[in-house]
């Protein structure tokens, strides 16, 4: 996500669209490992939802002459938050549900964190 204000040309955007989808791509597998790995899962909320508020809160800074490097940074820190608290549900429920139940249950998480944004 690159500022409209700093009206970058197409190819500085394409040069730093690859680092953004890491962020998206790479993290919720990141928090899918730590919760397997540590189980609390309620920590890791909790974690996520500090992680995502300020990564969050980082965004309404933004100005015109906003550097590059901040931005990024702060694309760094929101995806951090965002992947855990949505990563969370879903593996609580593919632990906590019968093998038979777990498309619906799943189906049922993703349906509720819709209708919730």
């Amino acid at each position: 996500m690159v500022p409209r204000s700093q009206r970058c040309e197409p190819a500085h955007v394409g040069s730093v669209y690859p680092s953004v989808a890491h962020h998206q791509c790479h993290y919720p597998y990141c928090g899918g490992a730590l919760i397997s790995k540590f189980g609390h899962a309620d920590i890791w909320m909790l974690i996520g939802s500090v992680f995502g508020s300020v990564g969050a809160g980082l965004f309404t800074t933004f100005t015109p002459n906003t550097s590059t490097g901040k931005w990024i940074g702060y694309q760094v820190v929101f995806p951090i938050g965002s992947s855990l608290f949505s990563v969370t549900p879903l593996i609580i429920a593919q632990n906590r549900l019968y093998l038979k139940d777990i498309p619906i249950g799943f189906s049922m998480v993703v349906f509720s964190q819709i209708i919730g944004r």
